[in-house]
């Protein structure tokens, strides 16, 4: 028994006998008088549990309450004199188990109420409080620290003489229980403090109108708990009860026709969707879109909407957010400081690997196996997720696909049939696991096997016994590649060219791979042989190393694999960085902002350092990162100028990725190279440029050598209120590269020209490169409070003296 006022529930078949508690099967019971209210189930489960009964005459109910939900309910309160009647009350009779926080009301609780708060405590001073038992106290021993002990007090307080609120201090166990005091408490927020609201109220025959005298952005949204007592009638005669009720007070005019939204979308893509706002009143409302990640846009973030309006917002998630869950509110907020929330669920799933098997097999074999996961305890757990696909391999060759099919009934959730023929007869067949949670790819490895080779017919596992697979530390990054040349690194530690650079879709012959400053010469691809050819020396490639990035020519676009053993979460991913150019790799499983991937860098970093990507660069002015690189994306390789000459470190520091994302480029104000074009040269010139006429409107400005086009750029606006165009070129070396200034269909060839050479940055954020229209009439410019002179794109200073 938990509490009651007769002996045993069994026996309180009388009308002044009271039981609460658990029978002997764990249901909670709520009895008087043979008549009885169940929560079905076994709550002797271990676990700490509230129970409630309201009986409230004035709307004819009882209703059971277990954790603040309903679990049976009667039309009519058939405690018909429920009370505590009985000569005593018991408290934990034949329990097994422990009680605390026991509370004891005059007035019937609103169910709103009870789901909202059932975990509080009361404060002591609610109205409508009868009895309220914590069962402990906070007491200062003789050392000045207050230590808690066993309470018989009621907690409920009165308000003295002078209206100030103190403890009865009554006791209300009679038995002692100071020796039966534990530690396992109930997981209750003591001592909830109510937030009072400031209100005033009218009367009026048979109406009680309450006004709630606090601004609309205080109030709204929320909750509010009104309790009432002593009110007469028209004869004066008094409410015998307190009342109570709650309230949901929603006071906005302008709202998101829908309250959440879950979109799934493909990593890669931007993902663009539809969400209508309404103005329900009959004025106009000026309306602010706040708090969005920089993953997202909206078409607008400010506006007017006229009376009764619908408008409806479009949405952007940009391409490169990672693989994962991602969970948002976006605020819509009017002039009135009023804000209703839209909860925007994003699932970003990655691209299915392409496994294809060829068909030329005429020969098969199964396997029955069974993947299993770490855990974060070192321990494993059973792949279940159908979306999974374990792929089979012979070298290079996928010989084998098969889904995860999870099953209730055996301990099997792989079925695969691996194709092969006469010549592969015992061939070793590697296997690995593309999770479609995180996009990944990972080698696996059976349990009870070295290898598993090929034999025609063969079955490998049993539904009983199958074959546990278990993943490695070795990794397969996808890359995706384009055709031509491509900057990549990787986040794996990858080892010889030839064991690490695969692709299950093969290589051909005269594709390249190379370094970018220390001499390795280049791996070709010998189709014949199957295998990289290293000339010019073998330093670099054998093994690869993480530490660089790499330039590779592919002949079509499509994925690359990369293999090779993961960093652990708490490995450093450090690089050394010298004076002049340095490899860049990017070693994080996700894309980032530049100012995130590289926080750390950011105390060493100086004004005119450049980071470059093969299509786009940023460079530093001395507190950030300004141009046409706003995220670092893992796959690709970059290069970072340093113009410091003493040494310093980067380390990426990898995040949880539920709860970070990468930078939203804005294409409509962010300089950005075009991705076609010159993608035969490996290398590339990033340019910083400024128009020198402000009379010229310039949309876009595009770089020719030769006639060729190599680069294009658009404008991006300076703190300081400049534009400038950061350009990253790609031609042959030597060659002169000219621009043009586009506006519509109107364009204009600048007079400016610049010889390439690789990896040579022209013009910086002080002193860009000057777009000129006219050779001979240079151009007076004042910067910093010095006069500067442009004339062929060099710049000079007032005394003539070549500046740069």
């Amino acid at each position: 028994m938990l509490f009651g006022s007769g002996l045993d529930y069994f026996d309180n078949n009388g009308e002044g006998f009271v039981f609460l508690g658990l029978d002997e099967n764990g249901q909670i019971i709520a009895r008087q008088a043979g008549r009885q209210l169940t929560a079905t189930g076994n709550y002797t489960d271990g676990e700490w549990h509230n129970m409630t009964v309201v009986v409230n005459r004035s709307e004819n109910y009882t209703a059971l309450y277990v954790d603040g939900e309903v679990a049976d309910r009667s039309n009519g309160s058939f405690f018909t004199s429920w009370g505590l009647s009985g000569n005593q009350v018991y408290i934990g009779q034949r329990l097994k188990g422990y009680i605390d926080d026991l509370s004891i009301w005059e007035l019937a609780m609103p169910e709103s109420y009870l789901k909202a708060f059932y975990t509080y405590a009361p404060t002591g001073v609610e109205m409508g409080l009868t009895c309220y038992l914590p069962f402990y106290r906070r007491v200062l021993n003789d050392y000045s620290v207050y230590e808690t002990h066993y309470s018989p007090y009621n907690a409920k307080k009165t308000l003295d003489a002078n209206g100030n609120w103190v403890n009865k201090d009554d006791v209300v166990v009679l038995t002692d229980a100071s020796g039966m005091a534990v530690d396992n408490s109930a997981p209750i927020c003591k001592d909830n403090e109510y937030e009072k609201m400031k209100f005033s109220w009218t009367s009026r025959d048979n109406d009680l109108v309450i006004n709630l005298d606090m601004p609309d952005w205080e109030i709204n949204h929320r909750t509010i708990f009104f309790s009432l007592r002593d009110v007469e009638d028209l004869r004066g005669n008094r409410l015998l009860n307190p009342i109570a009720w709650c309230t949901y007070v929603d006071r906005n005019v302008l709202n998101w026709l829908l309250n959440s939204r879950h979109i799934d979308k493909q990593t890669g893509r931007d993902t663009t969707f539809i969400m209508p706002v309404i103005n329900k009143s009959g004025r106009r409302m000026y309306f602010t879109i706040e708090d969005m990640p920089n993953w997202l846009q909206a078409s607008e973030t400010v506006g007017m909407m006229q009376p009764e309006e619908e408008r409806n917002i479009t949405f952007t998630i940009h391409k490169d957010l990672g693989v994962g869950v991602y969970n948002t509110i976006i605020n819509l907020t009017d002039q009135n400081g009023l804000t209703d929330q839209l909860l925007l669920s994003v699932t970003v799933n990655g691209n299915k690997p392409n496994w294809a098997i060829p068909t030329s097999f005429d020969q098969t074999m199964n396997l029955v196996g069974q993947v299993r996961l770490p855990n974060a305890d070192a321990g494993t757990y059973i792949d279940t997720d159908s979306r999974d696909i374990v792929g089979a391999f012979m070298g290079n060759t996928c010989v084998g696909t098969a889904n995860i099919a999870a099953s209730n009934t055996d301990m099997a959730n792989l079925y695969m049939k691996i194709y092969g023929k006469n010549d592969l007869t015992g061939k070793a067949i590697t296997l690995r696991l593309w999770q479609a949670a995180t996009g990944k790819t990972y080698v696996l490895k059976p349990v009870d096997a070295d290898t598993i080779t090929f034999a025609a017919n063969k079955t490998y596992g049993t539904a009983s016994k199958p074959v546990v697979l278990l993943t490695t530390v070795t990794e397969v990054q996808n890359i995706t590649v384009s055709t031509g040349w491509n900057w990549l690194s990787f986040y794996v530690q990858p080892d010889d060219i030839n064991t690490s650079f695969v692709t299950t879709g093969g290589f051909a012959s005269y594709e390249q791979v190379k370094t970018a400053f220390d001499g390795a010469g280049v791996a070709n691809y010998n189709g014949s042989k199957a295998m990289w050819e290293v000339s010019g020396g073998t330093t670099g490639f054998t093994p690869m190393s993480w530490r660089k990035m790499y330039m590779f020519k592919s002949n079509t676009n499509r994925v690359i694999e990369v293999e090779g053993t993961r960093f652990a979460d708490n490995e450093p991913r450090t690089i050394d960085l010298v004076h002049g150019w340095n490899d860049l790799p990017y070693l994080l499983e996700y894309n980032a902002s530049i100012d995130v991937a590289l926080a750390d860098y950011l105390d060493n970093a100086s004004e005119g350092d450049i980071v470059n990507g093969y299509h786009d660069f940023a460079m530093f002015d001395g507190t950030q990162w300004r141009g046409s690189l706003q995220a670092m994306r893992t796959g690709e390789g970059y290069l970072l100028y340093r113009t410091d000459t003493k040494d310093a470190t980067l380390t990426y520091y990898p995040e949880n990725r539920s709860y970070r994302a990468p930078q939203r480029e804005d294409r409509t104000n962010q300089s950005i190279s075009q991705r076609s074009g010159s993608a035969h040269y490996s290398t590339n010139m990033p340019i910083v440029a400024k128009v020198a006429s402000d009379s010229i409107h310039v949309s876009t400005v595009t770089a020719y050598a030769n006639g060729e086009f190599v680069g294009e750029a658009t404008p991006v606006e300076m703190s300081d209120g400049t534009t400038l165009w950061f350009l990253s070129a790609h031609a042959a070396e030597g060659s002169t590269i000219t621009f043009v200034l586009n506006e519509g269909k109107q364009s204009t060839t600048s007079s400016t020209t610049v010889r390439y050479e690789a990896f040579a940055p022209v013009g910086n954020i002080r002193h860009p490169l000057m777009l000129l229209f006219d050779n001979d009439q240079p151009m007076k410019v004042i910067e910093n409070d010095l006069l500067y002179i442009y004339r062929n794109g060099h710049v000079y200073d007032a005394q003539g003296a070549f500046v740069k």
